[in-house]
């Protein structure tokens, strides 16, 4: 899911301009009463996913979005990549979402690393 704070319209034009496919289920200034850094959006795209906000992990550039996600009750991973300084925060961080690998661990959890395994490796337990 895209849980953004831009118009649909904006939003959409950005995620084709960037040559992304959209995704099914898209969170926009429209659908929610309170913007981040309220948790309204996280909130409203795990109960359309048909889960709660704590099982889902929230990638995350600026912020409002960071601390959306920590009111939302969920695990977020911090995107650096439009950083110009560092954004003080508890939460693992990526650079950027290229050279990514997400598998499942034994247990269950979403594991992240890098595909140069010398760098960053996280693990999400979301249940």
């Amino acid at each position: 899911a895209v849980v953004t704070w831009a118009p649909r319209e904006l939003a959409t034009r950005g995620i084709l301009a960037a040559g992304l496919p959209l995704r099914p289920l898209m969170i926009t200034a429209e659908d929610v009463p309170n913007s981040k850094p309220a948790p309204d959006g996280f909130q409203l795209a795990a109960e359309q996913l048909g889960t709660t906000a704590g099982k889902c992990l929230v990638l995350e550039d600026s912020p409002a979005g960071i601390l959306a996600g920590e009111r939302a009750g969920s695990q977020v991973l911090v995107v650096t990549a439009t950083h110009h300084k560092k954004i003080e925060n508890n939460h693992p961080a990526i650079t950027d979402y290229n050279d990514l690998v997400v598998t499942t661990t034994a247990n269950g959890a979403l594991s992240i690393r890098n595909a140069d395994s010398s760098k960053d490796h996280f693990d999400f337990l979301l249940k």
